[in-house]
């Protein structure tokens, strides 16, 4: 059917005059495309004229180019708005940027995967050693394995896996907030500003909405003698909760015996 089509009409910096057939949701795109575009296309905009339309139409013998089809129509790009841009009117430094971006992007997920098939093939080695290790006592190695650092023979290098448990807090951490509070208000006299500050940071939801794990166990450090706040630092243990952990494996190097241990960096971000 014709009747949601139309064709959009313009001029080349030629001169030359040509018609593109584009269904309606796609029309409203062309057109401010165009109109952003008209100083750097040099061309203008003629007329919108419906496919019905278009034979009749005055200037229809004077088209150097008609496409008819919609589906056969020049070829698009996608706008960060999610609309449809006929190419002509993206300019040659957009194309090119996105050109560069396109090609940079593709190189980095290729790498990224090359990163991701190492990472899981030195786990599998270091984990195939370990298996090794443990047949050789006749061990059958059960549940989560820790971390561990192999070496190289002479020294010079060295593999290091390590475990960080992700931390949250229970209904027991309320208790100790309140057992805290208490005893800063019985300390009101002799307590120090600072330490009230100390506490109320400690407490404070970080900018992920939750609680820093770090600085609430940091306050089981201060250890006050009053009943109270022992009660607190008790709450506060008990209010621990493991969500989950993360294996870590990393690869040192170094110069001689007596050197620190250089890391060898994958992040590209330090590089």
């Amino acid at each position: 059917m014709t009747g949601d089509r139309y064709h959009f009409v313009w001029t080349d910096p030629d001169g030359s005059r040509h018609a593109n057939a584009y269904p309606l949701d796609r029309l409203a795109a062309v057109q401010a495309a165009a109109t952003a575009n008209r100083h750097q296309t040099k061309g203008a905009v003629y007329a919108v004229v419906a496919a019905a339309d278009m034979k009749t139409w005055k200037e229809y013998g004077k088209m150097d180019g008609i496409t008819e089809s919609w589906a056969d129509a020049e070829p698009m790009m996608t706008n960060a708005a999610g609309d449809q841009v006929p190419e002509r009117f993206v300019t040659g430094r957009a194309k090119l940027e996105d050109q560069t971006v396109r090609i940079l992007r593709d190189k980095a997920k290729a790498m990224q995967g090359t990163m991701l098939a190492f990472k899981a093939a030195a786990f599998s080695d270091v984990h195939a050693f370990l298996g090794e290790l443990f047949a050789s006592y006749r061990i059958d190695p059960a549940g989560k394995r820790g971390g561990v650092v192999l070496k190289a023979f002479d020294g010079l290098s060295k593999v290091e896996i390590s475990v960080a448990d992700s931390l949250t807090f229970g209904p027991e951490l309320h208790v100790a907030k309140e057992l805290i509070d208490q005893c800063i208000t019985a300390w009101a006299k002799d307590a120090k500003p600072e330490l009230t500050a100390l506490i109320n940071d400690a407490f404070r939801v970080g900018g992920t909405g939750k609680i820093q794990v770090a600085r609430v166990l940091g306050l089981r450090r201060m250890n006050f003698p009053d009943a109270k706040w022992q009660l607190a630092m008790v709450a506060i243990s008990d209010a621990v909760r493991v969500e989950g952990s993360v294996n870590f494996i990393r690869f040192y190097t170094r110069a001689g015996a007596d050197s620190a241990w250089d890391m060898i960096t994958l992040d590209m971000s330090r590089l």
